[in-house]
């Protein structure tokens, strides 16, 4: 959990809970372990809450030059909690570590 929470870039758009990885990563150990228990329980009843499956989409431009009245002309981005990225993160750890032995 240190590892995916040190990894956060900072200066990114927070999701709708209002929490940015500067909050994540200033929190401190007692976070790490917080999260830690909440994630294993996760695991352990198969549940995922709905706010850690809620995401606000953005449009953002994707020429600045561009046709700013074209539809065609943006991407979407979608906002989660920055919580939700490092749990999801962390679940990832350990199968991309297996998989880079195998490749």
């Amino acid at each position: 959990m240190h590892e995916c929470i040190s990894d956060l870039k900072l200066h990114n758009a927070g999701g709708h809970d209002n929490i940015y990885n500067e909050h994540l990563k200033m929190a401190g150990p007692q976070l790490e372990v917080h999260l830690f228990l909440l994630f294993n329980a996760m695991l352990r009843h198969s549940y995922v809450p709905t706010d850690f499956r809620f995401g606000i989409i953005k449009p953002l431009l994707k020429c600045k030059n561009g046709d700013q009245s074209n539809l065609n002309m943006y991407r979407g981005i979608t906002l989660t909690p920055g919580i939700t990225g490092s749990i999801a993160r962390s679940a990832n750890l350990p199968v991309f570590s297996l998989l880079r032995g195998r490749f």
